[in-house]
């Protein structure tokens, strides 16, 4: 068939499942026929024939095809045999079906095609014959049907009514592999691992086609994908339906399914063939194309493998590049070794200016070389407007850019970019997608071709080195400490170093192409024999010594000698080495040592430590010298006949879990390795002993494995360790339980121990306060007074005492007393030093507390002083003119009356204001005592009412008023508030002339209640407002009115007093000969 037909007619090709389904409703054998010939119409089919060969006969044809019987030879179903008989001119294809035969002709060239289809076709047509054979057949007895139902080749799975799998035959077992048996709808799926076709999930109990036909429906081409353990996956499809009564009553449901696997497989091998055609003819369309590219490549490769400089390299590539693609201009850029930038390798057609320019590109730069050779993905720009807007930094090259279509590709090279590949083209230029692979395959080849090159470089490098190895080698060889030598499979030297010539009082062409029996006549057949054996058995011989004798002024020498077999990597024996070592020395000096054995067993015998070897791999004790049975009682010969088992019986029962421990660890003992262990044994007498035991590896053969043990007897030193922890352990117990702050330093000033009461007490962790950190607890202020008196003392190894404040775990800074003492050992030698801490915080605060209350008490001392001296001067004035008048009526009994009264009346006077002056200092008294106030709820604005009534009885010459007085309640004493009032009034009474005004206000402002008493009297100058509160003081007599008014000077100190315990404030504002106002204020917190 001609290839361009095929591919016009591909797309009307019959679709396949169509057609087997077609096939399988067919219900005659000509209807089959008829529905093959429809669909298959496009492939030049010339006729069908369906011939039964047992008969002979024609069972239905189309076309010319012949009718009635046909005389095929016996068994005939050869094409050349059936050709002869039909008399036709076309190629027969040949299809048996069982007892039939399918006979359709075709063209040559639709015949492979047509082959493939009727294989497909052949699973349909089996099935639709079988059935109409059944059908032509009378009913059969249950056991033929049971059998048929056994031997089906569809597979058949049946439920009854409840929708339980009652059974299926094998041929369905042998798809999913599952047995029979009562299951649930439900479990379908699972059990017989039923998939959707595309496989992508299992099928839901709904989606099973026998479930389907249950519930009524009548299932036709269900296709699933059956994925079994184990076992291949099937594409299996159902039909099927329910199953019913005569009365319509439901029975069940039965389905049966094709095995569609093969079908499906030679349908995409039937496509596959197709789109083979189709890419054929694509290929050969494209030939020319190809060709051209292919012949470029080629060209390109040649010279990358000519072997050329790289210039030159790198211009042929582009040279042939330019030319197949009609590029403008190429570019190759390669990576340095660093990976930092990128150089250009060699262009094409590029301006001078432009390449002096673009000669390196940073591979971090912002730039398209630099992007492509970091992400290793090409970049395609249609335009220099577009390369420049991507990136800007190229804009003043623009002019100069002479092809505007520009690609870039990477040269990598497994993951590793090379290099990059550039090409431009002319405007609007388009390019194809074989273009593109071109390109590709291009950058491909350069990536390969700098790898080669690297390659080179690389192997020139290692040839260098190589070079240098063997001349190492040689001069290793030459001068190596021991002898080495080379000899064939003949036992003939074919190299010796000047070492081994040197050992052996010869040269190196004394032993060249020489035999061992020629150089050493003594003992020559020995090595021969000796090397002999290593050739025939391919394995060394290790450690010979020999004596050469003394003689021709040599002393007697020894040496040690290997052989080995000399093989190349594939086992192909070439000769023998061999080693020769003087061990002349050596061997002189285990002559000392064997001389030396008795002194040493005298020495292990003597030594005051147990020495003992035990055999591990006989678990017994193999050697125990003396002091053994002085340590512990027994016997070299008694521990010699010990077993590891009665040995451990000697250890004590607190120490066999760790003794287990290193015995284990024994068995992996190397040399050198040494392991320790502290126990006790029991003595032969019962008592029990403390050892320290080192165990090392002292041989170890496949026999034996032999420990040397070493046991020094440490009882004394556990005893008194024991009293020394004991001693330790009572001071930990005493230092917790007191209550002192108590931590010790070593004799590098560095705090070693704290006891829990510092712990406690700072709140932090021992390894938080060791060393220097305990400084962090240290108030600021103190740390370096106490660091001054601290390092001074350790430089003395004095004791001292310092008082300081330490942080306490709450954060608040407590005092502290500290005493440091000096710590020696037995030897006097200074160990640091040890101190105990004393909170002393109240005591501290108590002891300043009581200062300040000493000041205090000694200011109060002070006022009392002075009130005593004032008061006692306010006194005497008053008495001295009371008992100055006394004196003169006592002396002058016969003055007249008048002058009687007016000396009585002086009397009374001062008799009254010594009073008051009495009565003013007890209430001063009283206030220094402490004196209580009574707290209660006050309205201010009555009490000042009630004070102003009463200054009205006292000053009837004075016009006294009220201001604005608002309702003002607040908590204080009553009878205080108005004493206050009043006290205040009588002194602007005493120094406002007759006739002036007095005026009160009361106001309440922000929870401040201020009372102002205001008169228009003679006022107090300003240097005398500062001491007008101060007891016994008066303003200058100067200043007064004519007339004393009669003060005690304590009126101003009682009023401030009262205003004092009330938390309010008082103060003066006067000017001298207008007036003065006193102001009160006091809190007026509101009342609840």
């Amino acid at each position: 068939m001609d290839p361009s037909r095929l591919e016009k007619d591909a797309p009307v090709l019959p679709d396949l499942r169509a057609l087997g389904r077609a096939i399988r409703q067919s219900l005659t054998a000509q209807e089959v026929l008829d529905n093959v010939q429809r669909a298959l119409t496009p492939l030049d089919a010339g006729g069908w024939l369906l011939l039964c060969s047992s008969r002979q006969t024609v069972l239905a044809s189309t076309g010319h095809a012949p009718k009635g019987p046909l005389n095929l030879p016996d068994g005939g179903f050869a094409a050349a045999e059936v050709t002869q008989v039909l008399r036709t001119p076309w190629l027969l294809s040949l299809l048996p079906l069982g007892n039939c035969l399918l006979v359709a002709g075709s063209t040559p060239e639709a015949a492979p095609e047509l082959a493939a289809v009727l294989e497909v076709m052949q699973p349909h047509l089996l099935v639709a014959l079988q059935r109409m054979e059944q059908q032509k057949r009378p009913e059969l007895r249950p056991e033929f049907m049971d059998t048929l139902f056994a031997h089906m080749q569809e597979g058949v799975a049946i439920c009854d009514a409840t929708g339980t799998l009652q059974t299926f035959n094998p041929a369905l077992r042998h798809l999913h592999g599952g047995n029979s048996g009562a299951v649930s709808h439900a479990q379908w799926p699972e059990k017989f691992h039923l998939h959707t076709p595309d496989g992508s999930r299992m099928l839901t109990p709904e989606e099973v086609p026998l479930y389907r036909a249950w519930k009524g429906e009548v299932v036709d081409q269900a296709l699933l994908l059956i994925r079994p353990p184990g076992l291949p996956d099937r594409y299996v499809q159902f039909q099927g339906g329910p199953v019913r009564s005569a009365q319509g009553e439901l029975l069940g449901a039965l389905v049966t399914g094709i095995d569609m696997t093969g079908t499906f497989q030679q349908e995409q091998q039937l496509h596959t063939q197709h789109r083979l055609i189709q890419h054929e003819h694509h290929a050969r369309a494209s030939s020319e194309h190809t060709l051209r590219y292919t012949s470029a490549l080629l060209r390109i490769s040649e010279a990358l493998l000519e072997g050329n400089s790289p210039a030159e390299m790198g211009q042929a590539v582009l040279s042939e590049s330019r030319e197949i693609l009609d590029a403008l201009t190429a570019n190759i850029y390669v990576t340095d070794p660093d990976h930092r930038e990128l150089k250009l390798f060699s262009s094409l057609n590029v301006h001078a200016s432009l390449e002096e320019k673009i000669r390196t590109f940073p591979l971090e730069g912002h730039n398209p070389v630099s992007e492509v050779a970091r992400t290793g993905k090409p970049l395609i720009f249609s335009s220099k407007e577009a390369l420049c807007e991507a990136y800007p930094d190229l804009l003043p090259l623009k002019e100069d850019i002479q092809g505007p279509v520009i690609v870039l590709l990477p040269l990598a090279l497994r993951e590793e970019v090379l290099g990059v590949l550039h090409f431009g083209f002319g405007p609007g230029r388009r390019l194809a997608e074989e273009e593109h692979s071109l390109m590709r395959n291009i950058a491909k080849q350069v990536a390969q071709a700098l790898e080669r090159t690297r390659l080179y470089q690389q192997q020139d490098r290692l040839i260098h080195q190589h070079q240098e190895t063997l001349a190492m080698l040689q001069a290793l060889m030459h001068n190596a400490p021991i002898g080495l030598a080379f000899l064939d499979d003949q036992l003939s030297f074919k190299m010796v170093n000047r070492p081994m010539a040197r050992m052996l009082n010869s040269t190196i062409d004394d032993f060249l192409g020489a035999r061992p029996t020629e150089r050493f006549p003594l003992f020559g057949q020995l090595i021969e024999h000796q090397l002999k054996k290593v050739l025939d058995s391919g394995e060394s011989l290790l450690n010979l010594e020999y004596s050469m004798p003394p003689g021709m002024g040599r002393p007697l020498q020894d040496w040690l000698v290997n052989y080995f077999p000399v093989r190349t990597p594939e086992g192909e024996t070439l000769g023998i080495g061999a080693t020769i070592q003087d061990i002349t020395h050596q061997k002189a000096s285990e002559r000392i040592l064997q001389e030396s054995q008795l002194f040493r067993e005298k020495i292990m015998q003597t030594a005051p430590v147990v020495i003992y070897l035990m055999d591990l791999q006989a678990q017994h004790i193999v050697y125990s010298n003396q002091h053994m049975a002085e340590v512990l009682g027994y016997t070299p010969q008694e521990v010699e006949h010990m077993s590891m088992r009665n040995m451990l019986s000697l250890v004590h029962h607190e120490d066999l879990a760790q003794t287990r421990e290193v015995l284990s660890q024994m068995q992996d003992l190397q040399g050198g390795d040494v392991i320790s262990l502290e126990a006790r044994f029991r003595h032969k007498s019962g008592s029990w002993r403390w050892f320290f035991v080192k165990y090392t590896l002292f041989s170890r053969t496949e026999e034996s494995l032999l420990v040397l043990g070493l046991a020094l007897d440490i009882t004394e030193q556990k005893q008194f360790q024991e009293a020394l922890n004991e001693s330790e352990q009572r001071f930990k117990d005493v230092s917790n339980s007191v209550p002192i702050l108590i931590w010790m330093s070593d004799a590098q000033r560095n705090r070693t121990f704290f006891n829990r009461t510092w712990l406690e007490f700072t709140g932090s962790t021992t390894a938080e306060s060791a060393g220097t950190g305990w400084t962090a607890l240290v108030h600021p202020e103190d740390i370096e007074r106490y660091l001054h008196i601290y390092h001074q003392n350790f430089e003395a190894r004095t004791e001292f005492q310092i008082e300081y404040r330490l942080k306490r775990f709450d954060g608040q800074y407590r005092w502290i007393l500290a005493r440091g003492v000096p710590r020696f050992d037995l030897n006097g030698n200074f160990l640091g030093f040890i101190g105990g801490c004393i909170e002393m915080h109240d005591r501290k605060v108590a002891e300043e507390a009581l200062k300040e209350r000493e000041t205090e008490l000694q200011q109060v001392m002070n006022v009392q002083k002075r009130f005593v001296a004032d008061a006692a001067h306010e006194l005497r004035t008053p008495l001295t003119a009371i008992q100055g008048n006394l004196d003169i009526l006592i002396r002058h009994p016969h003055i007249p009356e008048d002058e009687k009264k007016e000396i009585v009346q002086d009397v009374q006077r001062e008799a009254t204001r010594l009073g008051r002056l009495v009565n003013d200092m007890l209430q001063l008294a009283r206030g220094d005592s402490g004196l209580a106030f009574k707290e209660e709820e006050v309205d201010l604005h009555r009490v000042l009412h009630s004070a102003f009534r009463d200054a009205e009885r006292f000053s009837e010459d004075h016009h006294l008023e009220l201001g604005k007085v608002e309702n003002v309640t607040l908590y204080g004493d009553r009878d205080r508030l108005k004493q206050l009032l009043l006290i205040l009034l009588e002194n602007a009474v005493k120094y406002t002339p007759a006739g002036g005004t007095i005026r009160g206000t009361l106001v309440c402002s922000d929870s401040r209640a201020e009372v102002r008493i205001s008169d228009n009297g003679i006022g107090i100058a300003e240097e005398d407002i500062p001491r007008v509160f101060e007891r016994f003081y008066r303003v200058d007599k100067a200043r007064q009115r004519s007339e004393d008014p009669g003060g005690t000077g304590l009126g101003l100190p009682i009023a401030r007093w009262i205003v004092d315990q009330h938390g309010g404030k008082i103060w003066i504002e006067s000017e001298v000969g207008k007036g003065t106002t006193v102001v009160v204020q006091l809190r007026a917190e509101p009342v609840t």
